[in-house]
């Protein structure tokens, strides 16, 4: 990470959101090109800032890129807040309701046969 980085974490930690978030845009748009390490570590945070702010929408671009980049925590926030992926999985759930319904079904009808 670049000293850039590491003080918009200590910025964070301080609650100096917009400085914080200063020194990650300079990360991102200035110092990052070319070191995915970097920028996936500068988007993971930004988008945490930003989902403190109330800024959904842009939390949300910045965890896709953070995870396209490889970070886990993006990764794992962004398929679950991912709205497709939200109503896959309630369609998913469904389905195994249904599923695990039919095989008690016909487990009981079996005993009583």
């Amino acid at each position: 990470m670049t000293l850039y980085a590491y003080r918009a974490q200590v910025y964070r930690m301080n609650n100096e959101l917009d400085k914080a978030l200063g020194d990650l845009d300079h990360v991102i748009s200035d110092i990052g090109e070319g070191q995915p390490k970097i920028l996936r570590q500068a988007y993971t945070q930004r988008a945490i800032i930003k989902r403190q702010q109330g800024d959904l929408v842009g939390s949300r671009q910045d965890f896709e890129m953070g995870a396209k980049l490889g970070n886990p925590v993006a990764r794992n926030i962004a398929a679950a807040e991912n709205p497709y992926a939200k109503m896959c999985n309630q369609v998913m759930m469904e389905v195994m309701k249904r599923e695990r319904a039919k095989a008690l079904d016909a487990s009981q009808y079996e005993k009583e046969s």
